[in-house]
């Protein structure tokens, strides 16, 4: 019967752990097969092979520094995966407290913390779990350093007292469910974690280690039959191996270990050895370009060999992104194949019209993928395993989205073809996609089951802190499943029933592998059935009616007209959005949405798919902005909830993140993606500091944007000289279109339902001039029931913000009638997400990285405004600004306005100064 593998991982004190620890280096090499790993290398080198090590015991302080981080990412990974890892030997004395808790907390997510060095007497603990200590010595001293927080199950050995308290099956006194423990040992995933303390490795110590190391692997259970079908044999060959593959490619690794026998070389002799042994792998993985080095000929014709006499070789994962371009046709030629190097660039593909190589299967691959990849050209089309398609456009952030056309429609980011009895794979990729992912999978002749890759962290972002501390930020991406094949119709039933024989297609399916984000995985975020989910609700008379209601129901039925119209369009712009969406053009995609809500207006749906295009664009404040605008016509928008919460999570917004969250399960309270979220955004509050903002204090101030109703008449557009026409907001103004003076809203008014713009002064109790002498109503009869001049808490909040404004001004700038404008909201069409250029914050983040989050905002022009509208929804021009604030027209007319308001002339810079505290603070609250 072979030994179990044991690695002693000792990568600086192998001298002084043998000196010291001897009795149980010599008990190991007894009942183990002991391999002694020395370097970094080595030890990644094991833990990434099939089969794997039986346990790995860290014998030194060596994996707690900051040069082997990738190492002790690969031992976690072990671990979780179902293996065994033992801090033992010298690794209790050398370790600060700092640390360890880091290893512990940081790494294996264990509360354990150091608390104590002395000398004690300790007994075993009768209810330990996770392996069988019934042979160890009951009672024992030991100088050790302890633990606390160690969980009652977790404690191999406690205090006397407490072991014979746990042993009538009573709990600790008073210390609640955990103690101080010397040795412990805890289930972290599929695998277990320990922790010896003794300093001076006693032989009972030693007993406690082999009982830990040696514990039996996990049987597999009774009720599930064992597959005994022989797995591939996968070899691969990573001479070049970055730090972030096993992290990029952890779906495919995860893959490959769960279906197949796996060995990672990651040098030369490694390489030649798997290779000459006479149980040769049933495919070899190429992860790396270094092999089209010139010193590395030998290999590389050994690789030609083992091909041509039945052996498969796949280029795939990094081999493409450092392929270097001058060598690709001289290493083809090798292969006897007249491949050339083709252009970089992303686009979407299909399979192959007419059918992938053999004996490739397209039911394992998607029928079409987005990746960026280093294309092949001069395969032939037999060859080739995607292709793009008729549709295909360049897929970039800065160029135009042209066809893929003339010779690039030829070339093909996956071939494979025959060579001699065996088989080439050059997969182009050099993101790892999921699809392509399977890819490899298939061309190395490994076959899956569904939830074999698993989910995977990426990383969003990363920060640099003073002193080096590096921060990530990652999002998990979920294992994404095939798409349903379309069934096949039997040709006798095609023929009975008249129709073709073309197959079924499935409604409302996609041919994407791309999810929209979100709780709901629909392949568009959002889309609706039809465009009267789009339409407001229809106007209610009000009851009693008012003297006027007639007028008012008849202006409210011309508005529905215009926005059914309206609607329309925005919806078939919304369905463009979303058929970008699915195929992962999320900038096209977010401009659609954005055309959608400013043609109809920010209804829920555009809002909430724009945020979610927004979202895959690594945009978040805009996305938050997006879905808070949903949110204020309908605050239980769950999609838009969500796609919030995802936003100020990766704004650093927990408390917020948290709270949109906790609504969302008020609502749906069944929603498993919204609790995984809420999970995350909980771990992300305790372990990181929380970026609030100052609104996120003011629950009262948020979700409460005012939806401004815009109007298609000449009156609403009609801004004359700039100075309000009493008439028109009194008993009616006779000239029409022909009056000089304003009839459009202002700063200063409010439109009401039927057409007059009411005076915000006198709403908020401001207004000096009376009912008589004021040039807007003074009537509440034909407001809305509900508008931001009701929401006192936010009101109140705005006036004490102001006052705070104005204490740091001369009290001569600040003229108290004007602090009642301060509290209108500004038009939806300033929020940032109408406003703001995403192509070219794309491509300044792209050019600069993240120096700043809008880039643009530094040199942006008036000729910024990149998006334009039909005449019968002109709402903005370039000399709103002045107009609506009211002091448009001549100068004749601006001096009578000021004189009116009771502002001197020379006071007109602090005027403007005023307007853009009033915009700031807008902003902030």
């Amino acid at each position: 019967m072979s030994k179990p593998l044991v690695i002693l991982l000792c990568l600086e004190e192998l001298e002084m752990v043998e000196s010291v620890h001897g009795h149980l280096v010599s008990a190991l090499e007894r009942e183990a097969d002991l391999r002694k790993v020395t370097t970094k290398t080595g030890a990644i080198d094991h833990l990434s092979r099939t089969p794997r090590p039986h346990a790995v015991l860290i014998s030194d302080q060596a994996i707690c520094e900051a040069h082997n981080a990738d190492l002790l990412h690969t031992l976690v990974k072990y671990v979780k995966a179902g293996g065994t890892a033992v801090c033992s030997g010298i690794f209790s004395s050398f370790v600060s407290p700092k640390k360890m808790h880091a290893l512990f907390k940081g790494a294996f997510d264990l509360p354990w913390t150091r608390s104590y060095y002395a000398r004690d007497e300790w007994s075993v603990n009768p209810i330990v779990k996770g392996v069988e200590f019934s042979g160890l010595a009951q009672t024992y001293s030991m100088k050790a350093v302890g633990l606390s927080n160690v969980s009652l199950e977790s404690a191999v050995y406690v205090e006397e007292l407490l072991a014979k308290r746990l042993a009538k099956g009573k709990g600790p006194s008073g210390k609640g469910g955990s103690c101080q423990s010397p040795i412990a040992f805890a289930a972290v995933g599929k695998g277990h974690f320990g922790f010896i303390g003794d300093v001076n490795g006693e032989e009972h110590t030693t007993a406690v280690v082999l009982a830990m190391a040696l514990r039996p692997a996990v049987q597999p259970s009774a009720s599930a039959p064992a597959d005994n079908s022989p797995k591939p044999k996968i070899l691969i060959i990573s001479l070049e191996k970055a730090s972030y593959t096993d992290d990029m490619y952890e779906q495919l690794y995860r893959a490959l270990r769960k279906n197949a026998s796996v060995t990672e070389a990651l040098d030369i002799r490694a390489a030649n050895r798997a290779l000459s042994s006479p149980a040769k792998p049933s495919a070899v993985l190429v992860s790396d370009a270094a092999i089209a080095q010139r010193k590395h000929a030998a290999l590389l014709k050994r690789l030609v060999e083992y091909a041509r006499s039945g052996g498969r070789v796949v280029l795939a994962m990094q081999f493409s992104n450092h392929f270097p371009l001058d060598a690709v046709r001289p290493f083809f030629r090798t292969w006897g194949l007249q491949w050339d190097r083709g252009s970089y660039h992303r686009t979407t593909f299909g399979l192959n019209p007419a059918g992938v190589p053999a004996p490739l299967s397209a039911d394992a691959l998607f029928p079409t993928l987005s990746m960026k990849a280093l294309h092949i050209r001069n395969a032939p089309r037999a060859c080739a395993v995607y292709l793009p398609t008729p549709d295909s456009r360049l897929e970039s952030l800065v160029w135009a989205p042209v066809p893929i056309a003339g010779a690039q429609a030829e070339e093909s980011p996956a071939v494979f073809a025959p060579v001699g009895k065996g088989y080439l794979g050059y997969v182009g990729d050099v993101n790892g996609e999921q699809g392509s992912t399977r890819l490899v999978l298939e061309m190395c002749g490994v076959k899956i089951k569904p939830g074999d890759m698993g989910s995977v962290k990426q990383t969003v972002s990363v920060r640099f802190h003073p002193g080096g501390a590096r921060e990530e930020e990652t999002r998990l991406e979920e294992e994404i499943p095939l798409p349903p094949r379309p069934p096949t119709v039997p040709a006798s039933s095609a023929r009975a029933s008249g129709s073709s024989s073309a197959p079924a297609q499935a409604s409302g399916s996609s041919s994407t592998p791309a999810a929209a984000p979100g709780p709901s995985s629909s392949a568009a975020p959002g889309a609706s059935s039809s465009s009267s989910s789009s339409l407001r609700p229809p106007y209610q008379p009000r009851s009693p009616p008012r003297p006027r209601e007639a007028e008012v129901v008849a202006r409210a039925a011309a508005r529905a007209k215009v926005q059914e119209r309206k609607a329309k369009r925005g919806d078939a712009l919304k369905d463009e959005g979303n058929v970008l969406f699915r195929q992962g053009q999320w900038l096209e995609a977010a401009e659609k949405y954005r055309e959608a809500a400013l043609a109809a207006g920010p209804l829920p749906v555009y809002m909430a798919n724009l945020a979610a295009a927004l979202l895959k664009l690594k945009l978040w404040d805009l996305a938050d902005d997006a879905a808070t605008r949903a949110l204020s016509t309908e605050p239980t928008h769950v999609k838009a909830l969500f796609r919030r919460a995802q936003a100020r999570k990766e704004l650093r917004r927990f408390k917020v993140a948290e709270r949109d969250l906790r609504k969302l399960l008020s609502i749906d309270e069944f929603n498993s993606a919204a609790r995984a979220e809420l999970a995350e955004v909980q771990a992300l509050k305790r372990n990181l500091r929380s970026e609030d903002w100052p609104e996120d204090e003011h629950p009262e101030l948020q979700d409460y944007f005012v939806d401004v109703e815009e109007s298609d008449s000449e009156d609403y557009k009609h801004k004359g000289n700039g100075t309000p026409c009493k008439y028109y907001n009194h008993e009616g103004c006779k000239n029409g279109k022909r009056c000089r003076f304003r009839h459009a809203p202002d700063r200063k008014s409010v439109r009401d339902e039927l057409g007059r713009n009411v005076c915000i002064y006198w709403l908020l109790g401001a207004c000096r001039f009376g009912d008589d002498r004021c040039v807007y109503a003074h009537d509440r009869t034909y407001l809305p029931e509900r508008g931001w001049w009701t929401n006192e808490a936010r009101n109140r909040r705005l006036r004490e913000a102001v006052d705070q404004t104005a204490r740091v001004l001369p009290r001569d700038c600040m003229p108290p009638a004007l602090l009642a404008e301060m509290t209108k909201p500004v038009s939806w069409r300033s929020d940032p997400w109408a406003q703001k250029n995403y192509a070219r914050i794309l491509a300044r983040r792209e050019k600069y990285g993240d120096r700043a989050r809008y880039p643009e905002d530094e040199d942006e022009d008036e000729d910024e405004d990149h998006y334009d509208e039909d005449e019968e929804d002109d709402y903005y021009d370039e000399d709103e600004d002045e107009d609506e604030y009211g002091y448009g027209g001549d100068e004749r007319h601006m001096e009578e306005f000021y004189e009116e308001q009771g502002i001197k002339p020379w006071e007109v810079e602090s005027y403007d100064e005023l307007m853009r505290i009033h915009r700031a603070i807008y902003e902030g609250y």
